[in-house]
């Protein structure tokens, strides 16, 4: 089969990406207390996912991560940047083509016990985000949401029972089953299997995984946990402070071997069983964990960095091509 011109530049064009993002609450008056609003929790970020990828976005606590899994879906405005779908600026969409993106972009959020109604069953929950965007009758409606919860393991008769008779894992398959009823062609998990206990982490991701390959799902994947997100994905971007600092592929057996003192960091966190595996990691200095304090200028790692050099004080740097598929924003590998 031929493939046109037309079609060949179309699979050009990411599916969704962020051009220079910036965000702050500045004019949120009520967070200055908590705050700084001088400081951009986005700082910015250029971004880029095509369809058919899984992408995994990991960084600690208040890095930002969940703000630009927001803006990514349309439920926030950066401060400065564009954010683009199909190669448009959502800003310039009309409500129509607005209500569209909405559907075609799913979040699955980590607290699932938050996102339904709990006067609501599961079904009705379902049944809202169904009439929120298409226009089916009633008896289309039920076998949807019937053969919907089955897709993620569970019994159809789930939809008349109320969130709080569900067992945690239950309710997190149901909020999967929520996202994924509209049929998106991307879906943003932010920290999907956080709230879960270990025994059910894995179910639960071998479950997402194949309905990702069986419905062609583009993914962005969102988790502190490397391993995790490693066990999903084929792309990992790591941000610290609000900036990617490295982006990498595992694809083509690439093994994970991140060149960023932060990224570093995050893979000596994952325990290792085996001794010599475990012995061959590089080790992180203790003067990686310092206490100073972020000036705004220069490398967001700065403070916490062992090899730290004088330019890395005032000069941010960009992120580069450090090898094929490798991106990396630290001076030591710039020219």
């Amino acid at each position: 089969m031929r493939i046109t011109n037309k079609e060949r530049r179309r699979k050009m064009i990411p599916l969704l990406e962020l051009k220079n993002v910036s965000k702050n609450y500045a004019s949120l008056k009520s967070l200055r207390h908590y705050i700084d609003p001088s400081q951009d929790v986005l700082k910015n970020i250029n971004f880029s996912i095509h369809s058919g990828e899984s992408i995994g976005l990991i960084g600690e606590s208040g890095c930002g991560k969940t703000t630009l899994a927001k803006i990514a879906a349309g439920l926030e405005k950066p401060t400065a940047g564009q954010v683009l779908y199909s190669g448009t600026d959502i800003q310039k969409f009309n409500f129509t083509t607005m209500q569209r993106v909405r559907k075609d972009v799913q979040i699955i959020f980590q607290s699932s016990k938050s996102i339904f109604n709990p006067y609501h069953t599961i079904g009705k929950s379902l049944r809202h985000a169904l009439e929120n965007f298409e226009d089916l009758s009633e008896h289309e409606m039920k076998n949807k949401i019937a053969a919907m919860l089955e897709r993620v393991g569970l019994d159809a008769s789930f939809a008349d029972r109320y969130p709080e008779k569900l067992s945690g894992g239950q309710r997190q398959r149901a909020n999967i089953a929520r996202a994924l009823i509209v049929s998106p062609k991307l879906i943003i998990c932010d920290e999907p299997v956080a709230s879960l206990d270990f025994s059910i982490r894995k179910k639960t991701l071998d479950m997402l995984n194949e309905l990702i390959r069986e419905m062609s799902l583009t993914c962005l994947f969102i988790s502190h946990d490397i391993s995790t997100v490693r066990y999903t994905c084929k792309k990992i971007a790591v941000m610290y402070r609000g900036v990617i600092v490295e982006l990498f592929s595992l694809e083509e057996g690439n093994s994970l071997k991140p060149e960023h003192p932060y990224s570093r960091m995050l893979l000596n966190s994952v325990p290792i069983c085996h001794p010599r595996q475990r012995a061959e990691r590089r080790p992180i200095p203790p003067s990686c964990f310092g206490k100073e304090e972020f000036k705004g200028n220069g490398c967001v790692f700065y403070d916490l960095c062992d090899c730290k050099q004088p330019r890395c004080a005032d000069t941010t740097p960009e992120l580069n091509e450090l090898e094929k598929a490798h991106y990396l924003a630290c001076h030591r590998y710039s020219l």
